[in-house]
């Protein structure tokens, strides 16, 4: 069974990036991060430190909680 939620969504982006390029054998990380207020949740991959889908200004708003990999 497929898993779609309808909308764009950083999570399915995500997973499926660092699935490709890990299976690739580049050494990337996900990282899942949270924001208070107003509260939300975020995904995205880093290679070398430096994030690949996202701009570090967006990211700045979140506190990363996991990352995996590396």
């Amino acid at each position: 069974m497929l898993y779609y939620r309808g909308r764009d969504d950083c999570l399915p982006k995500a997973l499926t990036t660092f699935y490709l390029l890990r299976r690739q054998g580049i050494p990337v990380e996900i990282c899942f991060a949270v924001k208070k207020f107003p509260f939300a949740a975020h995904s995205w991959v880093e290679a070398y430190g430096e994030p690949l889908d996202d701009t570090p200004s967006r990211l700045r708003q979140y506190t990363v909680i996991h990352r995996v990999g590396g």
